[in-house]
Parts: C-alpha cells; sequence; structure tokens
C-alpha cells in the first residue's frame, strides 16, 4: 500500500511516518509540509492513499482533498488533524475525505482508522458520530420545515387565487347559479346541455371547495367575484 503524508506539523507528520514504518505492506512514498507539493506527488506517485492535515500553509486540506479527488476518484484520504469535528468534518466528507482522526489516542486506532478508509468504510471517532447525527437531524428538521411551508404556500395560493383558476364559461355558470336559475335554464341561456352544466357546477365546486350552494353564494358576494358584471 503506498501512503503519501501531507501534514502542516512536523512533529505531527514524524509521528505518522513512524508508525507507518512499522507497517511492512505500508510504503511511504512522500511527505510534504505543503498542499501543492503534495498535489503535484499525488498525481506522480499514485498513492492508495493521503493522510493530511486541514491547515496547510498554501491551502485548507479540504480544498487539498476536492482537487486530490478530482485528480483520481478513486483515491482513499484520511484527515489527523487537531482540529476538531464540528468546524471541519462535514466539509472534509461532502469534498471527498473517507476517514477523521481530531486526535491521536494510539498506534492501533490509528492503523484502525488506514484499514477502515481503504476497505471503502467511513472512519470516525466518538466525537465524529455525534456531529454527523446531530447534522442529519438537522437536516431532518430542515426537510420537514420545508415541507410544512410548501403545504402552507400551497394553501395560500388555494384561497387567494381560487377564483381565478375558474374559466369564463366556469364564471358564467356559477353567476347564473347563484343567482337561482336552474341547469335546465343555464343550459338553455349559455346554449349547452344539462350535462354539461352539470360538469361545470361539479368544477366550481372542486376548484372552490364549496359544496353547498349558500355558501357559493356567500362567496360571490364576499369576493365580488361578479362585481364588475353590473
Amino acid at each position: 500500500m503506498k501512503v503519501l503524508l501531507a501534514n502542516e506539523h512536523p512533529l505531527l507528520q514524524n509521528l505518522l511516518h513512524i508508525a507507518l514504518e512499522r507497517k511492512k505492506e505500508i510504503r511511504i512514498v512522500g511527505e510534504y509540509l505543503e498542499g501543492e507539493a503534495a498535489l503535484e506527488a499525488a498525481e506522480k506517485e499514485e498513492p492508495d492513499l493521503v493522510i493530511l492535515g486541514l491547515k496547510l500553509p498554501d491551502m485548507s486540506g479540504i480544498t487539498l482533498t476536492e482537487r486530490l479527488c478530482r485528480q483520481r476518484r478513486d483515491l482513499k484520504i484520511l484527515a489527523v488533524t487537531d482540529q476538531e469535528e464540528r468546524r471541519f468534518l462535514i466539509p472534509f466528507l461532502l469534498a471527498g475525505g473517507r476517514g477523521y482522526m481530531s486526535r491521536y489516542p494510539s498506534d492501533e486506532e490509528f492503523y484502525r482508522a488506514i484499514s477502515d478508509v481503504i476497505s471503502g468504510r467511513i472512519y470516525l471517532n466518538g466525537e465524529g458520530i455525534s456531529v454527523l447525527a446531530d447534522t442529519c437531524k438537522q437536516l431532518l428538521a430542515v426537510k420537514e420545515l420545508a415541507a410544512c411551508r410548501e403545504i402552507l404556500e400551497e394553501e395560500v395560493r388555494e384561497r387567494l387565487f381560487s377564483k381565478r383558476e375558474l374559466s369564463d364559461r366556469e364564471k358564467q355558470v356559477l353567476h347564473l347559479y347563484v343567482n337561482g336559475y336552474s341547469s335546465s335554464e343555464i343550459g338553455d341561456v349559455l346554449y349547452m346541455s344539462v350535462n354539461t352544466v352539470e360538469t361545470h357546477k361539479k368544477r366550481i365546486k372542486e376548484k372552490l371547495r364549496i359544496t353547498r350552494k349558500t355558501d357559493l353564494v356567500r362567496y360571490a358576494k364576499q369576493t365580488g367575484l361578479f362585481r364588475d358584471w353590473d
């Protein structure tokens, strides 16, 4: 397994180097303190894993992660940093990162993180899992809020603009209907069959969500639907 290191802290870089050297199956193909140099080396050396920090002097670890993933979509990236998950974990994962260690508790934990990332899994410690869970809760809350807002907006649109949904012919039928004309009389006035009149009346009631004639009369008066007909 080829591993490339890119960390802004020389002491941490050295600690990671020592831990990696203990594993015979791992070969370190480069160690860098700046992002651009690590980016160039990754393109040349084609490592299986990049272990990086998030505060490199020439670019953030998030930017480096994005650029590395554009180079190779299958590249595995593990962040080992002193930056807490609350600020950087979600941007790092969205950029393409696969594992995040904000502390270095032991070599065994470090090896476990490498194993998870190389195997295609996501590695997170307890704090990382908590951050991810909180983020999911927030997204669900936003989704529910958006759904409620959409329902409310639809209700408002229906209440405010329902009368505009009536066609001119439906308005004519409604006008005659609320003024006491029977379906046959409406048909005679508008030159349509009784069945067609009934169909129009059904659609009017569905659009306005009003079924009783008395309520239709009240609606027509309250909304001034026929005020300009006088």
